[in-house]
């Protein structure tokens, strides 16, 4: 049975009812058996980049944690490991999952693997020591420092964990910025 006979025409992810296609989890050098997934049209553009679907769309992920192909429940794991750093939700479902020891290496080994792009506001690509600019004012929480729109911060630093924070010094302090309120 080929890996979309089997879903019954239900994204794998998301459980929507629509149009499949499959999506390769991992590299070819994995030797897990299924390693594609059914998945719809939606998923898959944004798969890789999970921030840039309403975070609601992913409930789905909930349900396909406990997939009995071990393809689906490590790519669901992969998109709520990004997701919880913003999502209460994603890092409860996270803690609920079970994987078992083959799974769970191979997860860790992808997990490992992927890498971090920042992008700014406009979705330009962010590199350590770039010089950006802050779009609107913003709040600093736990200071009274209150970096204006129009401030240039240089030599920033990226979050290797997380796409939507960098870090650079404003007036000598040295501040947590997410990507969303700076321009390149």
């Amino acid at each position: 049975m080929n890996v979309i006979e089997r879903t019954n025409q239900s994204c794998e992810l998301c459980a929507t009812k629509t149009a499949l296609s499959e999506y390769r989890v991992g590299d070819s050098n994995q030797q897990i058996n299924n390693e594609y997934i059914a998945i719809c049209a939606s998923c898959k553009a944004t798969v890789d980049t999970p921030n840039e679907r309403d975070a609601n769309e992913w409930f789905g992920l909930k349900d396909a944690i406990w997939s009995e192909y071990t393809a689906v429940k490590v790519q669901a794991m992969l998109i709520l490991e990004h997701l919880k750093v913003h999502h209460g939700w994603a890092l409860e479902t996270l803690e609920m999952a079970y994987l078992e020891e083959d799974e769970l290496r191979w997860f860790d080994q992808l997990k490992s693997r992927r890498s971090v792009i920042h992008k700014d506001t406009n979705g330009v690509v962010l590199q350590h020591g770039d010089t950006v600019t802050i779009i609107k004012d913003l709040n600093v929480k736990g200071s009274s420092l209150v970096p204006k729109r129009g401030m240039t911060v240089r030599n920033i630093r990226l979050d290797p964990d997380n796409d939507q924070f960098i870090e650079g010094k404003v007036e000598g302090q040295t501040i947590v910025i997410r990507t969303e309120f700076v321009k390149k």
